[in-house]
């Protein structure tokens, strides 16, 4: 159909349109990858840009007819793919390991298409089904498994394997390439011993609670009973051994009420946006006068966003202030603020000798100290509240007492109260 110089330039043209066309496909793969991968693509740019402007300048006669540049560009272009497939595995290690990683996965995974069907999955997400997998909607292979699905969680579903009844949690995440998404990959993460070990979790958490907060501490209190009887009706060295168990017998009751204290508090999980005044006023009603007629309050009329027992972080503070003190001076507890457009820091201070090395931890990072301290599991109530309040606390001791501050966010608006 072509004869002569015509029918060189179309064989010219239609080779290069070949090669501008796999140039383009390097080009785009170069902005659409990253790390390893996008220098692997830029040396096979290299490689391949050095053979065909090896062909092209011969072509366009840019060099003289006698010297033919493509021997020596060749060269060049073989050392430079050599150095690049030994010193970084170029066509080797990245897409054999990705290979070979996806698929040793143990987890189920499945590649989802822009049409909602499954286009890939790994050895494990195509032992779910008898059948291929690829193909069918990730749906419909999860419902003919699923026993069940967690109403709490939606992310959490149950289904019927070979080996029983596994709990998985899905998630989803999108494939970014190119100018948008193009599909996403779902993972199905086996939970089973995760679940089954939280219930074990709660169900020992409500034996040792049971015991705990009933029978236990029904038995002190009968045992701290007789023991103030025989203290009242003797004397001497029996009557103070017996008003040392009522002592020590009262102290893990009230450690027991607290332990119960923090049992609540964990059971919140949400902020509550109510002004201060209204936890003061339940620190007031709650705490003995005698106590009371300790404290000073000095504070602004602010909202806080804070956990909906905050009133016992403050109370904890207060009576733990009262109890580390000693001297000749009258205790003196002042509880103050701190006002910024951003955060309110409560401040809590005495004129005590201050708290002892030994609980610092616990309000510094929620570490239980030794209960015989008998105030480290209240310090560590004071630790939690704060914490799911979403605020910071600070220690301060001097001379002249201790200083606690709890600093914490404001919320946006203020609610109608």
């Amino acid at each position: 159909m072509f004869d002569g110089p015509l029918k060189v330039l179309v064989t010219q043209v239609y080779g290069y349109l070949l090669v501008f066309l796999a140039a383009g496909m390097f080009v785009g793969e170069l902005l659409r990858t990253n790390g390893t991968q996008r220098r692997q693509t830029v040396y096979l740019l290299v490689v391949f840009s050095m053979l065909v402007g090896s062909t092209m300048v011969k072509v366009a006669g840019v060099v003289p007819i006698y010297f033919d540049p493509t021997s020596v560009l060749y060269s060049f272009s073989g050392l430079f793919f050599a150095y690049s497939i030994r010193e970084h595995g170029l066509l080797k290690f990245v897409p054999v390991a990705r290979e070979q990683t996806f698929d040793e996965i143990t987890d189920p995974i499945f590649v989802i298409g822009s049409s909602g069907h499954i286009v890939d999955a790994n050895r494990a997400g195509s032992q779910l089904s008898d059948q291929s997998v690829i193909g069918t909607k990730i749906e419909q292979l999860i419902s003919e498994s699923a026993v069940s699905s967690d109403e709490q969680d939606t992310g959490v579903i149950k289904l019927e394997l070979d080996g029983g009844t596994r709990i998985f949690s899905i998630e989803a995440s999108e494939i970014v390439y190119g100018r948008g998404v193009t599909g996403k990959i779902v993972v199905l993460s086996d939970i089973t011993a995760l679940k089954e070990r939280e219930e074990e979790l709660d169900l020992l958490k409500q034996v040792l609670s049971r015991i705990f907060r009933h029978n236990i501490r029904n038995d002190l209190n009968v045992i701290a009973g007789f023991a103030a009887i025989i203290r009242d009706s003797t004397n001497g060295e029996t009557a103070r051994s017996a008003d040392r168990i009522h002592t020590r017998s009262m102290k893990v009751v009230d450690q027991a009420a607290k332990a119960r204290k923090i049992e609540t508090v964990l059971s919140y999980a949400e902020t509550d946006q109510r002004p201060l005044e209204e936890y003061l006023s339940k620190v007031k009603q709650n705490m003995p006068a005698e106590l009371l007629s300790c404290v000073s309050f000095a504070v602004d009329d602010v909202v806080l966003d804070a956990h909906p027992r905050f009133d016992l972080a403050l109370t904890e503070l207060i009576e733990n202030a009262i109890s580390h003190h000693s001297g000749e001076e009258p205790i003196a507890v002042r509880v103050t603020t701190d006002v910024s457009p951003t955060d309110v820091t409560i401040i809590v201070e005495d004129n005590g000798p201050g708290l002892p090395p030994s609980e610092f931890a616990v309000l510094e990072a929620g570490e239980e100290t030794d209960l015989e301290h008998g105030s480290g599991i209240g310090l560590w109530l004071v630790y939690w509240i704060v914490s799911r309040s979403n605020g910071t606390l600070s220690v301060q001791v001097s001379d002249s007492g201790t200083e606690v501050r709890i600093t914490l966010n404001r919320p946006d608006s203020t609610p109608d109260v």
